[in-house]
């Protein structure tokens, strides 16, 4: 069962990975033809690709004959469980042990994330205080009613010069630095914090978090997650100041540059996990999401061309992945009985249907389709799969990746 869910994640691994490069190709082609509004949550789509098994959701539909054997990849190829040698024994070994590291791996992962979770809210009860002046509550509750929010959201101070930030998804806490602000700056901190606790942007980035574990071993789905934080505050930059008037909007953008200034000058003492204003590698694209203008035939351009793309990396999307195991075919081998698979092209699928329910041993199967493999197996384990007749599984059984037995000689 294990081996069955490292090699769905594998295989998610790869097409997420996958469309993480194409979205990146994207955005360095047209980085502002796009609202952010839109890219983010199309970022999400396809980041999700690492979680949900959307290959093997999609080879329950009906998209055509790719082959009566179903996918279920769950062990090593052919002959590498047979003793052929120090090598191959070394090969098994570090096959069999792959699964255990990575789930030790994503363990070790998720500790070290729940640690710093819990030492963030530790440092803000120990070295923040609550905010109780009038003016700041006054501006927090106008933010929280034109945003319809009803939760309960608190205002600390930290005693450092660093970045406003919000954190805790049952009790939300705004914590602001060291710093003097004006009812207005207020207001746009207080907006752009409250927005993300509006749209659930907290949760979404524990769920990121999560993934991210699971994918601790390709270097690609930490790229795909910044991705999707950078398009998270360029989105909520985008949501807040939609409705600004243009010297508001400059406004806004002169306070992401005095808070950056301002926390040049000091050491963080906290993480920041949705800060205001922490990101000067992307201070630029926030500058322009927020300046640009969208109005008239222009704007309903950027929206059909941001439709279309949600359309087409879909499309790209759920085929790579059907393809990406729809020519997987899995045995059940002798003398093991470990499951084994390969990947077969056209001419090798068509062979494989042939001769399903016919009268045939394993190794003629193997000899048949898989040639190649067929060549490499050592002469003991050949002798027995030459004797070992097929076991094709039942036409009733229900809808799911199926494998066929091998039985040996009596």
């Amino acid at each position: 069962m294990l081996i069955n869910v490292i090699n769905h994640l594998l295989i998610m691994s790869l097409v997420a990975g996958g469309l993480y490069v194409l979205l990146g190709l994207a955005d360095v082609l047209s980085p502002k033809r796009i609202p952010a509004t839109w890219r983010y949550p199309l970022g999400l789509f396809c980041y999700s690709f690492f979680l949900v098994p959307y290959a093997a959701m999609a080879m329950l539909l009906p998209l055509g004959p790719t082959a009566a054997i179903h996918p279920y990849a769950t062990a090593p190829p052919v002959g590498t469980d047979t003793a052929a040698g120090p090598l191959a024994n070394f090969v098994t070994l570090l096959l069999a042990l792959t699964p255990y590291v990575l789930v030790l791996g994503a363990t070790f992962f998720l500790t070290a994330a729940l640690l710093d979770g819990y030492r963030l809210k530790r440092s803000i009860l120990a070295a923040c205080r609550e905010t109780t002046e009038d003016g700041t509550i006054k501006v927090l509750r106008e933010c929280t009613r034109h945003l319809g929010i009803r939760q309960n959201v608190r205002v600390y101070t930290a005693p450092y010069r660093g970045t406003p930030f919000i954190c805790g998804h049952i009790e939300p806490r705004i914590v602001l630095p060291d710093v003097e602000f004006t009812d207005q700056q207020l207001e746009y901190i207080f907006l752009h914090e409250l927005t993300h606790l509006k749209r659930g942007d907290l949760w979404i980035r524990s769920l990121i978090v999560f993934v991210n574990a699971l994918h601790w071993f390709n270097p690609l789905a930490y790229l795909a997650r910044g991705r999707v934080e950078r398009l998270c505050e360029l989105s909520c930059d985008e949501s807040v100041t939609a409705s600004m008037q243009q010297q508001e909007k400059q406004a806004y953008c002169a306070l992401i540059v005095d808070i950056l200034q301002h926390s040049s000058h000091g050491e963080h003492a906290l993480p920041t996990p949705f800060a205001f204003s922490n990101s000067r590698k992307y201070f630029e694209e926030r500058i322009d999401v927020v300046m640009q203008k969208r109005t008239g035939r222009a704007s309903k351009m950027t929206l059909a061309v941001a439709g279309t793309l949600t359309l087409l990396v879909t499309i790209l999307a759920v085929v790579v992945s059907y393809a990406a195991q729809a020519n997987l075919v899995v045995l059940k081998s002798p003398p093991s009985g470990g499951y084994v698979y390969g990947t077969a092209d056209a001419a090798q699928l068509e062979t494989l249907n042939r001769l399903r329910h016919t009268e045939t041993t394993f190794g003629a199967l193997i000899a048949a389709v898989f040639p190649k493999a067929h060549a490499r197996i050592p002469a003991d384990a050949l002798q027995f799969i030459h004797t070992a007749t097929v076991d094709w599984p039942s036409e009733d059984a229900p809808p799911r990746p199926r494998t066929f037995t091998v039985s040996g000689p009596e």
